[in-house]
């Protein structure tokens, strides 16, 4: 569910990415989708490591 402030614009193509960001990450446990991230794009590996330069 997405929810706006009717004030706001909406994008359709943010929206789908997120979708499929959700979805990567649930089917790829211990990654994580980076900003802007899109289908095909690298992923991050979760890691104490990346705390505190993202």
């Amino acid at each position: 569910m997405e929810m706006h402030d009717l004030s706001m614009g909406r994008s359709e193509k943010e929206i789908l990415r997120r979708l499929r960001a959700s979805k990567y990450v649930r089917e790829h446990p211990g990654q994580v989708c980076p900003v802007s991230w899109e289908l095909g794009k690298d992923t991050l590996e979760v890691s104490l490591d990346l705390v505190g330069k993202l």
